[in-house]
């Protein structure tokens, strides 16, 4: 059965794990695989090294009976003293001990990151020492490296976005992509979202549009509007559509004075434009359209909106495109297409108040 043990000293962390006996004619024959979990730490956290490596004893040799394993944190290929690296007794009754040949070891076990590492990417390197062996004259141990498997680990937070939040916390907390700083392209960058929510999970940084008024959330945030509620002022109209979405009382002053403007413009409108038999029928007409218009203002004045929406369907009516009744614009007019949208517009906005 073997053992092992680490401790980290000067910057160093090593792990020495007792295995077989070995000569100076051992060979290591490689590592199968390597990894480590988490690959994204704090320093003091404790990760998980896995590895798996062939070695060939030889039995012939009269050097001590152990080998020697390390892990180190940025230490590269160097000569260890025993400052650096701590050997346990030799384990005399292994059961490899006199077997010569190739053997296989598993390795598994918990390193803990040393609290002054700094934060960065740190590469963790598996070092392995087919021999090794104690001066009596010196009282240092030697040791002769003769591979290295480095592993790139990041310690603290890293933020490959620069959006505001750890790389770790995008994929294991928020979802969202480390590599993007605007996930879901809203206007807003993830870790924006994340502190403006102050854990409400609102405004969302998976979704472009958290509070369904077809806003982007960027777009409210620069409109002054809450991403988070779809009539950020309260009056009943979604911000998507009311012209005043921070005042609550300013959208029936609004309308009113749609209505009137478009009063006016529909007396600019060219008499060529409607389909009455001649000047005068068409003259008839669009006083006939204006004078509604006017009148459905004078209705939202006195808050009677119900009348204001009636006398503004007789008005689409004739400028919809749709028969019957007979439009009394040209369909392929601009004008008309101008002016059937901007009444199905103050219809909507009406219908609020109903």
């Amino acid at each position: 059965m073997r053992s092992t043990s680490f401790k980290v000293m000067k910057g160093v962390l090593v792990l020495v794990m007792l295995i077989p006996a070995v000569a100076l004619a051992n060979e290591h024959l490689g590592y199968s695989y390597a990894t480590v979990t988490p690959t994204t730490v704090a320093p003091g956290d404790t990760i998980t090294v896995e590895f798996e490596y062939t070695v060939y004893i030889d039995t012939s040799s009269t050097l001590p009976p152990y080998s020697l394993w390390e892990i180190r944190l940025d230490a590269g290929f160097s000569r260890v003293d025993e400052n650096q690296i701590l050997i346990p007794p030799l384990i005399e009754g292994h059961p490899y001990r006199n077997t010569p040949g190739e053997h296989t070891f598993y390795v598994n076990v918990d390193v803990t990151i040393p609290e002054t590492t700094e934060d960065g990417q740190h590469t963790l390197e598996i070092y392995s020492c087919p021999w090794s062996y104690q001066s009596a004259h010196y009282g240092m141990w030697y040791t002769q490296p003769d591979t290295g498997l480095p592993i790139t680990i990041t310690v603290g937070q890293l933020d490959s976005d620069g959006d505001g939040l750890s790389d770790d916390d995008e994929l294991n907390i928020y979802g969202t992509d480390p590599e993007d700083p605007d996930t879901d392209d809203d206007g807003l960058w993830d870790g924006t979202e994340v502190e403006m929510a102050a854990g409400s999970g609102c405004p969302d940084p998976l979704n472009p549009d958290s509070d369904g008024d077809t806003l982007l959330d960027g777009a409210e945030v620069a409109l002054g509007t809450n991403p988070c509620v779809a009539d950020s002022d309260g009056d009943g109209i979604p911000d998507n559509i009311d012209p005043y979405p921070l005042n609550p009382e300013g959208t029936e002053g609004y309308i009113e004075e749609e209505l009137r403007s478009e009063a006016d413009f529909i007396l600019t409108i060219d008499l060529n434009l409607f389909t009455g038999p001649n000047n005068n029928a068409n003259k008839g007409r669009r006083g006939s359209l204006s004078n509604r218009a006017n009148a459905a203002a004078n209705q939202v004045a006195n808050a009677n909106y119900q009348e204001a929406v009636d006398i503004l369907f007789s008005l689409l009516d004739r400028v919809d495109g749709v028969e019957p009744p007979k439009d009394w614009m040209l369909d392929s007019s601009p004008e008309r297409v101008a002016l059937e949208i901007d009444l199905m517009v103050m219809i909507e906005l009406l219908g609020y108040y109903l």
